[in-house]
Order: structure tokens, then C-alpha cells, then sequence
């Protein structure tokens, strides 16, 4: 399972780098520098994979893979002789063997990242990596580089070299530093550092701790590590004719980076999309055992024991004394016990149910049925290989992350959570939906048809109905009826006609707009049939999981509670900074845009300004006013039930996870946790044939056609009539047809080359191949249909999110802006010839198309993924952000700091009492002397 997704992981990220339809036969170049063997079992994973997969692959590597013969497309610079870092380790801190280590873990971590350094500048000097180094021919060469991410920053300079994208592997978890590699916050209040052995619940004193080495360790890699690198750049490239970045900077500019952990044996924590956990890649299919460890584990009555320390710990080295603790307590257990031990002279009166081996198959011995416990070193290899087959461990750590690995009872809870999986065929799902803004059922339509697809029940409460979808005996309708009327209650309460009218109103208009989503969640609360579902009798066993939209409808989480299931939110906008209060990050308001403001993700200062206090106010508004106002609906809905529901504030920050419909590159870059989920153009279907009348209309466009449609909050007919008359006076003059969705047929004047249709099947339309423009009002969901079919757009924005959607569009470079209040005949006509005559905008598009489309699952087989994932693992609590149960003020490690400045405060005042003692204890002394 492992070793499959990373192969689609990897394909997705070439395909992504290269711009190409297909990868085959492209050709990279892997650096792997550092020659610990352990390391070797994600490298060799890695490049076997690429050359299986057709690719050409050159690789400097400090060990050989020669013996995969992997064939022509392999080319091996082979490091030699080996760097033999362990034995210059053990010289210079004086020891003979890893267990003199364990009692000074943290100067063997310094030693070791030096001898690191010394071997990435050993490979440097090699005659064959200085040939790779100073090539005459470098374009197109190659078209990847991959490092390894320990220590070989220096190697970076090679993407500069041949002008080619970085993607770096690293055979550890993340790390709180990676944080500054990608552009994101790690939240030290719970994200341990990588060699402290904490976990994601830490005490003050850890987290003042945890924050200490953490920061320490940021300025030293900042401040005496990347300097250290950049003299080994200027050494080895800098008689080369390029302006080298510093490798601090190199750091931050990686494509991608491929992570040796998974879920749940990684602490949950925020990540960027391209930061890929792949851990486990290198467990393939069992192979059978050789017949004497087979036959003693298939006659270990009692069960059996694998012990192994890994390829760095060497038990000959252990202690004598240390090593009789071992054979006295095997020999008094009715298990039998496969130890790994480099040399069996050593031991003496070895018990008889003990099998000794200088190595084992140890990823062929965890699967054996009769295997109860594993003895491990804590290595996270190891670790991977405990959690994939269910086994229990007793963990033995000597150095680095394998202290932070060792928490037996977790790795014991987490085993027994992968191996009591059940399928979820069958599930009992309740969906609600309140909200009957008709957009967002092009989300929720699809969800329901596709769980119901898939086999599962599924009761919905809906303020739309879903009759017309024919979805069987499988799903129940409970429709909120009659349809709750916002639109009309806006116009009413803002003394407004139209949309139109809406965009002068700006700010005033979204606060209307929220007021009545929240109404509308309450006349749903009202309803006798949603009544029923609250006051069920029989509530244990019913459902499996709550399914709600992710738009002022809080209080329908109570419905949790009363059933006892786990929740998933779904959301038809794009992720939003408050998001992070729900899901235990921290969003960067410096990058990361409100929702509701024309911003990008390149704020100038006042930008940034206004996006911080929009942002926080918002956070703000929903824990003072929108979250209480849901309490209240709880209370008064559900409060005569006989349970203790928690705070609306308490219920979103208990979400199993959230499906969010947007993708890359249609969002900007954020961070984000592992369940919250990108679903964007989960609503695309493969086109079906058009109309005759409209499949004729195109196919004629012997000079292409526009589409235009305002979506289904907008509608054309209420423009005023002097912009309706703009829009038919400069199509008249085009010589492309327009398909123009209007709601009044009845247009009167309309040219020969425009076509009225109140409704348009828009999808097949738009996947036309004659279609060479989208004018566009910036809904999120017809943005991601033109980004599918490569169609640039033409954006009239008139309120919430399509502002943001079409502003991020004309700094892509794929959308071109129009504001529909000073829309005149020339700006119209203007843009439509510069997003017809303009190649570069179809061109754009068409590679967004790509990336959009590149996915390693399509966006409904993702959704339906997790939700079962979700079913599976009970709520997956292991997904959930220890963030979330930490006071506002732990979380912000606000205590922290009130620590340190107290303690440097404290460091000053002592400071200065002191310089004042000796000054004042000095100008005494003198005075004395000059009255003598």
C-alpha cells in the first residue's frame, strides 16, 4: 500500500514539475551523499521505482545499488572509499561503541551532524561528482534533482547548474524547522522537536523547553550551519559564471519534499501540499522465510519475539552484564525469541528458545501470525514496519528521533487501531444541509450520489431536494419545506432588487447575507420531520457519521452528541484563515488572504494590515457572536435532552475533518492539517453530449465562441439596462459567436451571433473545443470547471469569495478583471480582444488545466476515501491536533514568553543590582582613598 501511493506521489510531483503530459523517460539526478546504511532503505525504494517507472536516473550515492541491477537507465557515481563517519565519530568523542552514547545523547547529535557535513564535503571532492559539478553541457540534461534532506544543502547548487527544480527527501518526520523551508508556523505549544522526548502533550516546562531547543536550533542553522554551506558552494561552484543563492535561500525554494512518515505514526501537526508524507514506502509484500526461522516460528506454541536493534546499535556492543539481563529473562518467558546479534561467539548458555542470527528478514519475521512483541531501537524504519503489521513494541532507544519514536503504549494503541480495521460497506451516514443557496448543492448533490454509489445509507436533511438524482431505497429525503426564502428576506431587509444593487453595498451586504444563513439554520431546527431526528428514541447504532456544511449551521453538530458518531464538515468555498482555530494551526496572515478581500498572497504593508484585522476580526466575531448565537439554538433546540453538549466553540474544534472544495493552483499556498482535505471539481463529470440546437451553434463558430453566464446567484435580466445594452452592442461587433445565459428569452435586439438560453448545461459547453472564453462572474465552482477545460476568463465579481477568486485569476495571468458598477463599451470590448488575441492568457490556462488535473485520485474518489476513512478509524482521533485542548494563551505559547522576558527581566534586574553593588562598593573605595 505504502510503496504504491508514493510511486503515484512521485509521478504526480515530475508531472507537475516537467509541465508534461507523460514523464516517461525523464531524466534525473539523485544525490545521496551521506553513507548511513538505514538511510538506504528509502534511497534504494526511491530510484528502483524511477527506473521501473521508465525514467533515467544518475545518482552519486555513498553506497551501491548495483546489486538491484537495475539496467541502463541506471547510472551509478559511486562514492569510494566509503566515508566511515561512525569510526571518526567514536575517535573523536572517545568511545567504542553506540551504547557509550545513551548518556550523552545530545553531544553525540553534535558530533554526528558535523561528521555529516565533513561527508557531504567528502563526496564533493570526488573526480567523478566534480566532473557532474563542471559539465560543458548542462541545458537539458536533466529535468529533477533530488537530496536528500540531511546536511547536502550544498548540493542544491547543482539545481542552478542545470536550471532544474528541487525535490528533497527525508528519511525522518518532519521537523519544526522544515517550517521555515516552506513558509508556515510550526505551533511549538505542541509539535515537539525532533530529538526531545516529548509528545504532542506537553507540560509548561516541556513546551518552555521544546521552544528553547527549538528556536536555538532555527538561529543556529540560520547563523553558523547555512554559512557553513555556503563556504562549501563558494569552494566547489563558485568558479562557475553563476550568481549562487545563499543555501538558506536554496532551502526555501524546493519544489517538494518527500516525508518518511504516515498517519498515525506521526504526531499531527500543520504541513504544506507539498510536503508529502510517504513513510512505509519501503515495506513491500512479505517473501517466505528461510525454513529454520520459519519452522521456529511456526512452533512457537506461545507465541514469539523478534529483537533487533537496527544497523546502527550493534548488540555485541551492549555490556556483558547488560546482555546477560537479556538471556536471563528470555530464558524464563514460554515465548521463543528471534534475536539479531552481529556475532554469536559472545554469547554463552544461549536458552533453547532462543534463535540467533546476524541478520533477519525482520519485514518478512513482523507478519508471522505468531509474533507478539518486537524489541526494537525505536528507528523509525522499524517503527513503520511495527504499526504496518500490527506488532506491539518495547522500545530501546539510543540516539536522535528514537526517543521521540519510543512511547510503547502509543505504538501499541496505534497497532491495534491499523489491525482492528472494519470495512465501512453499509454505512449509516446522516447528512445536513440547511442552507438552500442552490450553488452549494453542486457539492452536496455529488457527495450523497457518490456515498450512495458506494453502497451507503444515507438520511438527508436538505433544504434542496435530490428526487430528480433517482438514488434509491439507499437514501432518505428529509426536506426542509417550504424552501426558506433568503434572497427575498435580504432584498426586503436591505431595500435592494437585485445582485447588481448588492455589489454597492459591500460589506453590509455579507453581513445581511450571514444573518439569514444563520436564520435559515433555524427554521431547519424548526421543522417537525428535523424535530424528530433530535428526539429520536432509539439513538445508539444509527448512524456511523454526521456530515454538515460548513456554513453558520453549528448547532446541527449537537446532532453528534445525541447519536454518538464522528463529524466531517464539508465546505463550498475555498479554506479560510479561521479555519485554523478549527483545526489547531496557525494561519500566516502575512501570505494567507481573508476570504472576502481582493488580496493575494503578495499583500503590500497596508494589504497585510487589512488582512490581519479582518482576519482576527473574524476570529473574534465567531467566538463572541456567531458561536454563541449557535449555543443558543442548541440549548433551546436540543437542551431538553438528557446530555451535556459542549460549547459550539468546543464542537467545531472536534471535527474528524473537513472536505474543502478547492485544489492547486487554484488556492494559494497555505498550510494546512493531514484532515483537511482539497476536493475542488469534485462536481466535473466527463461532458455529455450538448443540445443539438447548441452542439450546432459551436461546432459553426468558425472563429471560436464566448460562454457567458453570472452563475446562479446572478441574474442577467437584472442588470440595468444600459449594461445589458453594452454587452449587446460589443458581441454585435465580435466575429465570435455567444452563448449568453439570460434569464428572459424575450431580449429584445439581441445579434445574429449570440444564442439566449435561460439555463446551459455549462460543463459541456465549456469543454468545447471552440470555446475560447468564460465570461464570469468568479463563482468558485465555474472557476474550477474553466480551470479543468483550460478556458481563460473574463471576471465580473459582485460579491463574497469572487472577488478573491478572480483577483488571484489576473495575477495568474488567466483572468482578466471587469467591475460591473463602471463597466463601460470599451472596457468590455477590450478585454474580450485581449483574452481572444492574447495568447498567453489561453496558454496560461491550459498548463493550470494540467496541474489541476494531475491529481493522484479524482476529487469524488478523494472525498468518499475519507469519509470511509473517517467510518474505519472510529472519528480517526489520531488526526486530531493535541493544539486544540491547549488554552488560547498555551497555544500561542503566551506563557512561554511571559517566562522568558520574566527570566530576562529577572537576568537584568540581578545584572544590574550587581553593576550598581560594584560601582557603588568602587566609588567607596576611592572616596576612601582620597580622604586618606
Amino acid at each position: 500500500m505504502y510503496s504504491n501511493t508514493f510511486v503515484g506521489v512521485l509521478l504526480a510531483l515530475a508531472m507537475l514539475l516537467t509541465q508534461i503530459l507523460t514523464t516517461n523517460g525523464a531524466k534525473i539526478l539523485a544525490v545521496y551523499a551521506f553513507p548511513g546504511r538505514s538511510h538506504y532503505m528509502m534511497h534504494r525504494v526511491i530510484i528502483k521505482e524511477l527506473v521501473k517507472h521508465g525514467h533515467e536516473v544518475t545518482m552519486i550515492t555513498a553506497q551501491t545499488l548495483k546489486p538491484l541491477n537495475l539496467g541502463t537507465n541506471y547510472t551509478e557515481i559511486l562514492i569510494e572509499p566509503e566515508f566511515d563517519f561512525w569510526a571518526k565519530i567514536y575517535e573523536t568523542a572517545g568511545a567504542s561503541s553506540m551504547y557509550d552514547f545513551t548518556e550523552n545523547g545530545s553531544y553525540l547529535i553534535q558530533v554526528l551532524i558535523h561528521f555529516i557535513v565533513v561527508s557531504t564535503e567528502y563526496a564533493l571532492q570526488q573526480p567523478n561528482v566534480q566532473a557532474i559539478i563542471n559539465a560543458q553541457q548542462t541545458k537539458g540534461v536533466y529535468d529533477l534533482l533530488i537530496v536528500e534532506q540531511l546536511c547536502q544543502e550544498a548540493f542544491l547548487a547543482l539545481s542552478h547548474i542545470y536550471d532544474v527544480p528541487v525535490i528533497s527527501t527525508c528519511t525522518f518526520a518532519q521537523a519544526p524547522y522544515m517550517s521555515q523551508m516552506f513558509g508556515f508556523i510550526s505551533p511549538l505549544s505542541y509539535v515537539p522537536f525532533n530529538f526531545m522526548p516529548f509528545t504532542d502533550h506537553m507540560t509548561f516546562w516541556e513546551r518552555v523547553e521544546n521552544t528553547y531547543y527549538t528556536l536555538k536550533f532555527d538561529l543556529d542553522r540560520e547563523y553558523r550551519y547555512f554559512p557553513g554551506m555556503d563556504e562549501l558552494v563558494k569552494k566547489y561552484f563558485g568558479h562557475l559564471s553563476i550568481d549562487f543563492p545563499t543555501t538558506s535561500a536554496m532551502s526555501r525554494n524546493l519544489s517538494a519534499m518527500l516525508i518518511n512518515n504516515y498517519t498515525p505514526l506521526v504526531l499531527p501537526g500543520p504541513k504544506m501540499e507539498n510536503m508529502v508524507n510517504v513513510g512505509g514506502m519501503h515495506i513491500y509484500p512479505n517473501k517466505s522465510l528461510p525454513n529454520d526461522i520459519q519452522k521456529f516460528l511456526d512452533e512457537a506454541e506461545h507465541g514469539a519475539i523478534c529483537f533487533n536493534l537496527g544497523t546502527h546499535v550493534l548488540a555485541k556492543e551492549l555490556p556483558q552484564e547488560k546482555l546477560q539481563i537479556f538471556l536471563d529473562v528470555f530464558r524464563n518467558i514460554k515465548q521463543r525469541v528471534l534475536w539479531k546479534f552481529e556475532n554469536d561467539s559472545l554469547l554463552t548458555n544461549v536458552p533453547n528458545n532462543v534463535m540467533i542470527k546476524s541478520w533477519m528478514p525482520q519485514n518478512d519475521i513482523l507478519p508471522h501470525p505468531n509474533l507478539r512483541a518486537f524489541i526494537s531501537h525505536g528507528g523509525l524504519f522499524s517503527s513503520q514496519e511495527a504499526v504496518h503489521y500490527g506488532v506491539p513494541v518495547v522500545g530501546i532507544p539510543f540516539m536522535s528521533d528514537q526517543y521521540s519514536k519510543i512511547f510503547v503504549g502509543v505504538l501499541l494503541e496505534l497497532a491495534m487501531l491499523l489491525t482492528q480495521i472494519s470495512t465501512t460497506n453499509g454505512a449509516k451516514i446522516l447528512a445536513v444541509y440547511a442552507f438552500p443557496g442552490r450553488s452549494h448543492y453542486m457539492m452536496h448533490r455529488v457527495i450523497i450520489k457518490e456515498l450512495v454509489k458506494h453502497g451507503h445509507e444515507v438520511t438527508m436533511i436538505t433544504a434542496q431536494t435530490l428526487k430528480s438524482l433517482n438514488l434509491g431505497t439507499n437514501y432518505t429525503e428529509i426536506l426542509i419545506e417550504p424552501e426558506f426564502d433568503y434572497r427575498a428576506k435580504i432584498c426586503e431587509t436591505t431595500g435592494t432588487s437585485s445582485m447588481y444593487e448588492f455589489t454597492a453595498k459591500g460589506s453590509y451586504f455579507m453581513q445581511v447575507l450571514i444573518h439569514f444563513i444563520v436564520a435559515s439554520t433555524e427554521y431547519a431546527l424548526q421543522q417537525p420531520n428535523v424535530q424528530a431526528i433530535i428526539n429520536a428514541k432509539q439513538t445508539k447504532g444509527v448512524y456511523d457519521l454526521l456530515l454538515v456544511e460548513q456554513l453558520c449551521q453549528e448547532a446541527f453538530l449537537a446532532l453528534s452528541h445525541v447519536y454518538d458518531v464522528p463529524v466531517i464538515s464539508t465546505c463550498t468555498f475555498a479554506q479560510a484563515p479561521y479555519m485554523s482555530q478549527m483545526f489547531g494551526f496557525i494561519s500566516p496572515l502575512s501570505y494567507v488572504p481573508y476570504k472576502l478581500l481582493p488580496l493575494s498572497d503578495r499583500m503590500n504593508f497596508w494589504e497585510r494590515v487589512m488582512n490581519t484585522y479582518f482576519s482576527v476580526y473574524m476570529d473574534i466575531d465567531h467566538e463572541i457572536r456567531l458561536y454563541p448565537e449557535m449555543d443558543v439554538f442548541v440549548k433551546k433546540y436540543f437542551g431538553h435532552l438528557n446530555i451535556d453538549f459542549p460549547t459550539t466553540s468546543d464542537m467545531v474544534r472536534n471535527l474528524s475533518a473537513i472536505l474543502i472544495n478547492n485544489y492547486i493552483p487554484l488556492e494559494y499556498p497555505a498550510p494546512k492539517m493531514d484532515n483537511m482535505i482539497n476536493v475542488g471539481g469534485m462536481h466535473i463529470y466527463p461532458n455529455k453530449p450538448l443540445p443539438s440546437d447548441l452542439q450546432k451553434f459551436l461546432d459553426e463558430a468558425e472563429h471560436g465562441a464566448i460562454y457567458f453566464s453570472l452563475g446562479t446567484y446572478v441574474q442577467a435580466e437584472d442588470l440595468p439596462q444600459e449594461k445589458i445594452q453594452i454587452f449587446i452592442d460589443v458581441f454585435r461587433e465580435l466575429k465570435q459567436r455567444v452563448l449568453w445565459k439570460f434569464e428572459n428569452v424575450s431580449l429584445e435586439n439581441v445579434p445574429q451571433n449570440v444564442l439566449i438560453k435561460t439555463w446551459m448545461p455549462q460543463n459541456d459547453i465549456l469543454a468545447h473545443p471552440n470555446i475560447r472564453a468564460f465570461v464570469s462572474h468568479g463563482g468558485l465552482f465555474g472557476t474550477q470547471e474553466a480551470f479543468y477545460y483550460g478556458i481563460p476568463i473574463i471576471g465580473i465579481p459582485f460579491f463574497a469569495d469572487q472577488f478573491l477568486n478572480v483577483n488571484r485569476g489576473e495575477l495568474g495571468g488567466y483572468t482578466i478583471p471587469l467591475d460591473i458598477q463602471t463597466l463601460t463599451r470599451d472596457d468590455l470590448k477590450n478585454a474580450i480582444n485581449e483574452i481572444l488575441y492574447n495568447s498567453t492568457y489561453r496558454d496560461t490556462m491550459q498548463r493550470m488545466s494540467k496541474i489541476f488535473r494531475d491529481r493522484l485520485m479524482g476529487p469524488r474518489e478523494t472525498a468518499i476515501y475519507w469519509i470511509e476513512y473517517v467510518i474505519r478509524h472510529k472519528g480517526a482521533r489520531h488526526m486530531r491536533a493535541a493544539g486544540l485542548d491547549l488554552k488560547w494563551y498555551q497555544f500561542y505559547l503566551l506563557d512561554v514568553i511571559a517566562f522568558f522576558v520574566f527570566a530576562a527581566a529577572v537576568t537584568l534586574g540581578i545584572a544590574f543590582m550587581l553593576v550598581s553593588w560594584l560601582w557603588r562598593r568602587f566609588r567607596s573605595i576611592k572616596n576612601k582613598q582620597k580622604i586618606q
